[in-house]
This record gives C-alpha cells, structure tokens and sequence, in this order.
C-alpha cells in the first residue's frame, strides 16, 4: 500500500486495522500488483482481460512476462446427471437453475431473483438452488428471496458444500447462472466444473467471461439483463434439450482449451523458458535485529509488542513453534492470525516459514511511531 500510494496508505490501513472498514476503494486505490510483476519470473493469468489490466496499469515492459492460461478442468469425472439427481433426491424431469459458491453482490442475485420471479409470472416452472454458503454481510440472499414469495417457494440455499456434494449439484443442474457484475477479471472454478459436467451456462458478456466462445456458453448483456435472463430461462424450461445443447458445446469446448495435461504443459513451458530471467532485487539492507516470541495458543498483540518496544527501522521477529505441524494448527484456529497480532508501529514487509534452524513464521518488520 506504501508503494502505491503512500499519502493515503496510513489512514487506509489505520481505518482497516482499529475499524475493520475495508472497501471497494481500497482495491481501486491500493494495487498491489507492481511488486509482484518485479519480482517474479513469470506470472499467469487466466485470461487475456487481465493481461490487459496489468499492461494498461504498469506498462508493457513490466508486463512481457504475464502469460494467458486458462483456468483448468477438474480431474476426474464429474457425477452422471441422474445418479447425481437421485442421489439429492431431485426429482428427473425438473428444470433445474444452480447457482454456486459464495454469495456476492457481484453475482448478480438480484438480476437473477427478478428473472424468475418474471419467468415464474409467465408460466415456467424452475427450481432454482444456491449450492453455497451465504454471506449475509455481503449480500443478504435469503433475505433478498424472502421478498418475493413465488421464488421463495422454489429457492433453496444449502449453505457450504463439500466438493462431492458441489459436483452433485453442477452434474443435476440443467443450468448455470454464473453473472459477474462488476468484474475484475476473476474466472470461476464452479464454470470449470460446470463446462466438465455439460450444463449449460449462462455468464455475463464482460471481463474475462466475454471470451468464452459464443456457442460454448450464452452471455448475457449487461444493459436489459433482468428481462434477457428471464426470456432465456422460460425458454430453456420449456425446452431442456436446448440447454443441453449448449452444454455439450461447453464441454467440447473446455476439453479441448481447459484439460489438465494441456494446462499442466503450459505451466511447464511458462516455467522452463523463465528460469533464467531477471527479477528486481530487494533493497540492500545492513544487518537487521533477530527476535524470537514463542508463538503458542495464547498468543497476543501485547506479546509481540513487548518484543519490539523501543525499536525503530528493520526488524526480523521469528514467532516461534515447536514445528512446521504446530504452525498450521495455530494459522488454522485462528485465521487472520498476524493482522490480530502486529503492533500498530509495526509494518509487515515480508512473512515466510522457516523449517530451520529453528522452525516459525519469520516477519520482515518495519518499526516507526504508530500511525
């Protein structure tokens, strides 16, 4: 953040840390990108949009090694769509509508919940299931069905699934609404999934989602979609096999781009022609204090603050464990571990697990005067 903008960074940080206030702005303002482009060998994106992003931030200079692979298919074979429907207790002549994964605004919920609630008006009969967990600080979902009775009465949100359950209800989906508005250029491992089952899917045509092939998926317009969504699902519901028809070219489509031994060789190609590239050095640095904090379960901010008290400049602090499996229990019960436990005055520039000679999470620290 100091990077990018350092007259605004103390204040934007100061207000995530004491307040927990984090927005949409911090990630308009704050791109953090720029480091990672100078230091590394390589970098990939998934699609050409954000390949593009990157070269209209930075330059095309920093950018020559940002390289396009699309997102993979999942190995193994998705679940056949009967079985998948009998095993949910589905039954298999219903025209089904998923949407997956974590509720967000940016998925267009209330697009979609509009769409039914119109198509439902005009006779179509879906069942519409959120395979995923509800975000409700992010987008009240089950509050936003709740206010249109009719969609209530066919909505179900399951809450988080496991990966055989998420795959059961993609493989039984006759549809996939996955919208993003606004995007920045994220893919969507529920559409890698979605294309390896055959169902159809209906994305938004902007960001990376514009690339697909227009015979692999329908894209919907980001001007009349409310009213484009709901012509679409009552004329899929009244004919499923057109969805079908889509979904086959969604699967051909992906196994010819998406399959794992084609994306695994390209990530090797992209790997065997960086080696030898230069990367951006670290500033030189003259000897840096080393300090060690045991780091068991009652780790608190008032122990790492002791630590440090009355340092200044560059500081390294080795929050110690007995090894490496003691420090995945201790990030695992509580996540967001270092942004409870760093002192004000303390900046993190750099974090890495070190096995030896004494296994921890070594902090490369900044120590100045409290923001």
């Amino acid at each position: 953040m100091m990077a990018a903008l350092p007259g605004l960074a103390a204040v934007y940080a100061r207000q995530q840390r004491e307040h927990g206030i984090q927005t949409r702005a911090n990630h308009l303002l704050f791109d953090l990108a720029g480091e990672v482009l100078a230091r590394s060998r390589a970098v990939v994106v998934h699609s050409a949009y954000a390949r593009n992003r990157l070269r209209l931030s930075h330059g095309p200079a920093a950018t020559a090694h940002v390289a396009v692979i699309p997102h993979f298919l999942p190995p193994g074979a998705m679940p056949d769509r009967a079985a998948a429907r009998a095993r949910l207790g589905l039954p298999q002549d219903g025209f089904l509508v998923l949407t997956a994964g974590f509720a967000t605004a940016a998925k267009r919920f209330d697009w979609l919940i509009e769409a039914l609630a119109i198509a439902i008006g005009q006779g179509a009969a879906p069942r519409w299931i959120h395979a995923g967990a509800e975000r409700a600080e992010e987008y009240a979902l089950s509050a936003a069905i709740a206010e249109r009775p009719a969609v209530a009465a066919v909505a179900t949100v399951t809450g988080y699934l496991d990966e055989a359950a998420l795959d059961d209800h993609i493989a039984a989906a006759d549809v996939l609404v996955n919208l993003r508005f606004p995007s920045v250029g994220e893919s969507s491992g529920s559409l890698a999934r979605a294309f390896a089952a055959g169902t159809c899917c209906i994305v938004s045509d902007t960001a990376a989602y514009a690339e697909l092939p227009r015979d692999a998926v329908l894209h919907l317009p980001l001007t009349g979609s409310v009213g484009l969504l709901a012509q679409v699902l009552r004329a899929l519901a009244a004919e499923p096999s057109r969805a079908a028809a889509i979904g086959a070219c969604g699967r051909r489509h992906a196994e010819a781009e998406m399959a794992l031994p084609g994306v695994a060789a390209r990530y090797r190609d992209v790997i065997e022609d960086t080696l030898t590239r230069p990367v951006a050095a670290a500033a030189p640095r003259g000897p840096v204090p080393r300090l060690v904090v045991e780091a068991g379960p009652g780790l608190q901010t008032g122990d790492l603050e002791a630590a440090v008290a009355g340092r200044r400049g560059a500081c390294r602090l080795l929050l110690a464990v007995p090894d490496l499996a003691a420090l995945a229990d201790l990030t695992l019960d509580r996540p967001g571990l270092l942004g409870g436990l760093l002192p004000r005055a303390a900046r993190l520039r750099a974090v890495r697990v070190e096995a030896a000679p004494q296994p921890g999470l070594l902090l490369d620290l900044e120590l100045g005067d409290a923001p």
